[in-house]
């Protein structure tokens, strides 16, 4: 938690992401980058990348700096994609390259970050905003903001990790009708439950009210939602995994490629310790300090 501190946005994620982007004076949409491309002119010194989008249209801007703020998988494709795609400068070095011994070339250096991406493992993950109390500790006075759960009675029905073929044709209706868009994901008994209590700062509301409707996300859930409560939304996320070959991936990531070629990485996925939204902000501090970019709550 920032400052040690639990702190609640007032005004909405929406003031905040808006807020966050002001500064940008350039933004474009719906134009999901496919590959990059190195110009003829590019020197590890001097980078010169264009952006490949959909469709295979080449964006006519050359940057000096690209940042890959995707999940190391997506980086993993991204780059991929750019070596297939065969960049006449990545085909070929020129003659002093060829006599510098000591050079490291994108077409030697790419592989390698490649394969240390490819170390990061994805979990798949349901996460679900919804009211059904049931995710909730029993008793009221141990709702928290944060909630873990794991449940040991395996035989409860709505299981989410059953396949519709299983269920019987009453659970089977239920599951398709009320909650389409849950589907197989993981085991149960290998995952704990964890719901954020969403407006659980709202003071105007009285807890004990027959009124009261709590706003939970839910990730990983472990059964499905009553029909009778709301299901505002069902996404599918991935999560990195955490273990000692992409603790070591990420260190030599670090340390061999951030930076070169001008490509950088910021995620949750790059930093020390368990991938959260604090982890995102921590990297992506770090490399705007490198960029040489002044923090504004430092000026």
């Amino acid at each position: 938690m920032p400052f040690s501190t639990l702190c609640f946005l007032d005004e909405g994620m929406k003031t905040l992401v808006d807020t966050l982007i002001k500064p940008i004076h350039h933004k474009q949409l719906n134009a999901p980058v496919t590959s990059l491309q190195f110009t003829q002119h590019h020197t590890p010194n001097h980078p010169q990348i264009q952006l490949i989008i959909r469709n295979d249209h080449i964006i006519n801007t050359i940057y000096d700096t690209v940042i890959f703020a995707t999940q190391a998988n997506q980086a993993s494709n991204i780059l991929s994609t750019t070596l297939l795609s065969g960049s006449s400068h990545l085909k070929k070095k020129s003659k002093q390259e060829n006599e510098n011994e000591n050079q490291q070339h994108e077409c030697l250096v790419l592989p390698s970050l490649i394969q240390e991406l490819n170390q990061i493992p994805y979990t798949k993950a349901c996460v679900i905003v919804h009211s059904d109390q049931r995710y909730l500790p029993e008793k009221v006075q141990d709702w928290r903001s944060l909630n873990l759960t794991k449940f040991e009675d395996t035989s409860r029905q709505y299981w989410i990790y059953q396949s519709s073929s299983k269920l019987t044709s009453k659970e089977k209706n239920h599951h398709d009708d009320h909650n389409s868009g849950i589907v197989d994901m993981y085991n149960p008994k290998e995952i704990a439950q964890a719901t954020h209590w969403m407006n659980y700062n709202d003071t105007s509301s009285d807890i004990n009210s027959n009124v009261f409707t709590p706003i939970l996300q839910t990730t990983s859930p472990l059964f499905i939602p009553s029909s009778n409560s709301k299901v505002y939304s069902i996404s599918h996320l991935e999560r990195a995994i955490v273990n000692l070959t992409s603790q070591k991936s990420i260190q030599k990531i670090q340390k061999e490629f951030q930076g070169k070629f001008g490509i950088w990485f910021v995620g949750s996925w790059l930093t020390q310790g368990i991938p959260l939204l604090e982890a995102c902000v921590e990297g992506a501090v770090d490399v705007v300090k490198q960029l040489g970019v002044e923090l504004p709550w430092e000026k």
